[in-house]
Order: structure tokens, then sequence, then C-alpha cells
């Protein structure tokens, strides 16, 4: 993979709110600060000797420290945003410093590896709210890599990182059409779910993507596996479109959400794919508005987590955890708080191999649940 460095200073663009006042100013500064370090490490990272070569040594250092100062500096920054988005902007500021530890250490590999994944940050980030337009600083930089030589997957994620959607959703949609490219490779990959995401939440275009889905599930060569699940999905685009404009997002996501229950009759997470798509695309929006109360932002939290832990979440930069733990520390006695807790439970035992015995919880993750829990059963004995 040759990703590189392309998208660390786009990272946290999506469009602050209003409410945010100057730290926006400021954030912005920060992140075209970014811009400038990224612009002198580009070319470097293409080249695996290149970024090895010791007569360079220094100056990648130097460009290296210049982006980790910049993006604590978007760290301090990101604080009046939303939580998610405060996470996204620690994570990516502590990566960041990993690397350039690293390579001052003579790692270089291992720091030109992590840069690679400390991308995934800016997919995560890209992927949260609409974007009506692509980034011009991304379109540049994209031109300045040959992205002929990459995969459909690597192509795809750096069109992400550097904002670029509709090429995102191009390459993709050519990809869909391609006898050469199997159908199996683009779902496994997570190309699929990367266009659904990017349709939905980014473009809100479900019917440009229900169009393309219809083509690809009729190519022979689509599993009946997929084939299954992509008619599922083109139903649910139809039926869900008109919710992206809901006057009532929370409303209207936690309907959505609770499609997915226990006693649904599909139960699979795939299965549930756009629909969570859809609703955690009204609960983006809405906690990123900065109007709801704080009982409403713990109820857009936990069902946005519940949504995420059904299979829409990121492999690379995991959020459900974060958002449903959110929910309780924000309201640890509302009526859902309890099954935020149930929800954070399994899913953590689920991701750490704990439900089999044979694999204890981290201590840290097993004491962080200890408090939540008690925290919401402190509650729940006040309520009687």
């Amino acid at each position: 993979m040759v990703v590189g460095l392309v998208g660390l200073g786009l990272g946290l663009a999506a469009p602050p709110p209003a409410w945010a006042g100057s730290q926006s100013a400021d954030l912005k500064v920060g992140m075209l600060a970014v811009y400038g370090s990224i612009e002198q490490l580009l070319p470097l990272t293409l080249d695996p000797k290149v970024w090895a070569d010791p007569a360079r040594r220094a100056d990648i250092q130097k460009a290296l420290d210049q982006l980790a100062k910049n993006s604590s500096a978007i760290e301090k920054h990101a604080e009046s945003r939303d939580q998610s988005f405060i996470m996204l902007s620690r994570s990516l500021s502590a990566e960041i410093q990993d690397v350039r530890h690293r390579f001052e250490l003579g790692q270089l590999e291992e720091s030109r590896y992590l840069l690679m994944q400390a991308t995934s940050n800016c997919v995560t980030c890209h992927e949260r709210l609409p974007s009506s337009s692509d980034f011009p600083m991304g379109k540049h930089l994209g031109e300045a890599m040959n992205l002929d030589d990459l995969d459909v997957a690597e192509r795809i994620h750096t069109r992400l990182v550097t904002r670029q959607f509709d090429a995102a959703l191009a390459d993709l949609e050519s990809a869909m059409a391609d006898p050469r490219e199997r159908p199996s490779d683009l779902d496994f990959s997570g190309s699929l779910v990367d266009y659904l995401t990017v349709g939905i939440r980014v473009k809100r275009d479900p019917d440009r993507i229900a169009r393309h889905l219809r083509s690809f599930a009729k190519r022979p060569d689509v599993p009946r596996y997929l084939r299954k699940h992509v008619e599922q999905w083109v139903a649910d685009l139809d039926e869900t479109k008109g919710a992206l404009n809901s006057k009532t997002p929370l409303v209207e996501a936690r309907r959505l959400v609770r499609r997915g229950a226990p006693g649904d009759t599909r139960p699979l997470s795939r299965d549930t794919t756009v629909p969570d798509l859809v609703a955690s695309s009204l609960l983006l929006r809405f906690i990123d508005g900065g109007k709801a109360s704080n009982i409403e932002r713990a109820e857009a939290f936990y069902l946005l987590g519940v949504a995420e832990s059904r299979g829409i979440d990121s492999p690379w930069i995991p959020q459900a955890g974060v958002h449903l733990e959110f929910s309780i520390r924000l309201a640890p006695g509302a009526p859902f708080a309890g099954a935020a807790y149930d929800a954070l439970e399994e899913y953590m035992y689920l991701n750490y191999g704990g439900v089999s015995g044979e694999t204890p919880l981290p201590v840290d993750i097993s004491t962080k649940l200890d408090e939540l829990r008690e925290l919401v059963e402190a509650q729940e004995e006040k309520a009687g």
C-alpha cells in the first residue's frame, strides 16, 4: 500500500457547526499548517527506499516534528466539537507522535506503515457528514500520485483521504462494472460498504447508489450470498431515502435502529447496513448541530453506537464502544442507559474474544465496564 501521508492534514475537514466560534477558525489554521508539512512529506512516502534514504533523514525528521506539533494543535482546537470528533483528533495526534518517535529511533519501515494507518482517521472523519463539493487541495495531492498503480481498495482509500468523493464513487462504479474485478474482492476489501457510506452520508444520493448496485447484482460472477445482500441494500435504499431529509432526525433514527432489534426478521448485521447508515447520518448531523439537550445527545450516542456495532463501524478506528460510553456518562439515569451498557458490554466481549472464556478482557476494559455498570445500577436503584 502506498497511500502515504496524503490525508493527514485533511483528516478533520468536516465542516464545523456555527456555534463552534473562534475555535473553528483556529482549527482551520491548524489544518492548513498540517497541510504544509504534508506537501514536503508526500513525495517521500511513495517509495520505501526514498523514505529510508540517509541523505533525507534530517529533512524527514524535521517535517515529522512539525507535523506532530501541528496535529497536537488540531487536537487542542477540536475541543469545541462533538465527542466522537474529539476522539478522532486525539487518535490522529497520538498516531503522528508515534510515527515521529519511531522514525527518530530508526524504525523506518514501522514509521512508514503507521503513517499509512493514520490515514484511517481521515477516512472515518470524512465519511461522517454531508459534503456538497470535493476538496481542491485534495485533488492536487491525488494528481501528484500515480493512482493507476494502486489496486481498487487503495485507490478508493486515497480518494477518500483527499476528500475526492465524486472520483471515489466513479472509481467504484467502474470497478463494479469491470469483469476483471472480482465481486468478492470488492466485498472483502470493504469497498462496497465505502460506496454505500459515501453515497448515503456524504453525497446523500441514494438513487445513484441503487442504480449502480442493481447493475452490479446482474453480473453472472456475483456470488449468491453477495447478490442477496446487494438486493436487500437496493430495497432498503428505495425505502429509506426519504428519511435522509427528516425534520425529526432523532425520532427517525430511533425507528431505523430498532429495525435491527432482537426479533426482527433480518438478524444479520449486513442486512441492516443501509438503515444503519441512514440512521447514523441523521444522528451525526443531529449531534454536530449543537442544539440537542443533554438527554437527547445521550440517546443519539446510544443509537449511533448500536447502529455501528452491527457492522458499519470502521475496523481501523472503531467508534461504537466510545459512543455507547459517551451515552452512559452523559445520562446514566436515562431509560436507555441500561440498554446502552448491555450493548457496550456485548460489544467489548465479542471484540476481545472474552465470550469464549479463553481470552479475558484487558484490565483497562474490564475496569471501565465495572465503572459504567456501577453508574447505571446506582441510578436504577434510585429509581426503585
